[in-house]
């Protein structure tokens, strides 16, 4: 057995293996290259001596994991930008009025105003007040001659606001009960083929009618609290002052009688003043 150990030692010396020295400086020199190569130039020694005693590379390393801890819990309401710059109206009075029937006023028939103010509350409600005038002489009315109607109307009601894009275009919708006070006068002939014709001016004062409407709308701001926007209304009778022989055309604020519901549409300008 001791000449076997003996002719082992032997044949091993004959093949050119590396000491143990030369071993342990193979494997330092490769640590430091890995080292340098992810480190910048930082030696493995120093970069294990920075993790133990809480060296400049362990803040560097901390602060990485701060950052990519603050960017996944980030919620993204923060990460994006926030466009609502200009916070809601608490309260705003606004003023509006109609300028699509201010150009009714060249129309020899046709004499109207409308105009109204709103209260608006935080940009979402808003109680509305209108009023307006009409003086109509229609060329139409068939059963009456020089027939004129005129009179006074008012509108009270409750819109809702919502921002289409904030804080420059907004939608409504609303709801108005409507009442008139009016009166009109004409001429009116009953023909007859075997008398003479029967002819009779009348003027009538004191006639009232209510109904109710529903509205959709639509404003944009033109410049600061400056706003244009248009209206579709749906109105519908509820009662009025019928008359005999010849009954009413038209009713201020309303229209024609003739329909127990009619549409309408309106153009107006808007200033608000805010608070």
């Amino acid at each position: 057995m001791k000449h076997f150990f003996n002719i082992s030692i032997i044949i091993l010396s004959f093949f050119p293996f590396p000491s143990l020295g030369q071993e342990m400086q193979f494997l330092q020199d490769s640590i430091e290259v890995k080292a340098d190569t992810h480190t910048g130039g930082v030696s493995g020694a120093e970069l294990l001596a920075d993790t133990i005693v809480g060296g400049p590379n362990e803040a560097v390393v901390a602060d990485t994991l701060n950052t990519d801890n603050v960017a996944q819990t980030m919620p993204d309401s923060a990460v994006e930008a926030n466009t609502d710059t200009i916070p809601p109206v608490a309260l705003a009075l606004e003023a509006w009025v109609d300028y699509g029937k201010l150009l009714m006023l060249i129309s020899p028939t046709e004499m109207k105003f409308e105009g109204g103010i709103n209260l608006l509350f935080k940009e979402k409600l808003a109680l509305a007040l209108e009023v307006g005038m009409a003086n109509n002489t229609p060329n139409t009315y068939k059963n009456a001659e020089g027939y004129t109607v005129e009179g006074q109307y008012f509108r009270a009601g409750l819109d809702y606001v919502f921002p289409v894009k904030k804080p420059v275009d907004f939608m409504y919708i609303g709801v108005r009960y409507g009442m008139a006070q009016f009166s009109d006068r004409g001429i009116f002939e009953i023909g007859s083929e075997f008398w003479n014709n029967f002819r009779n001016e009348f003027d009538r004062t004191g006639l009232s009618a209510t109904w109710g409407e529903a509205l959709l709308g639509s404003e944009g701001m033109m410049f600061d609290n400056f706003f244009m926007g248009f209206r579709l209304r749906l109105r519908v009778m509820i009662e009025y002052t019928e008359q005999e022989p010849v009954d009413v055309y038209s009713i201020p604020g309303y229209g024609r009688t003739f329909d127990k519901s009619i549409p309408a549409f309106n153009l107006y300008v808007k200033y608000r003043i805010p608070f």
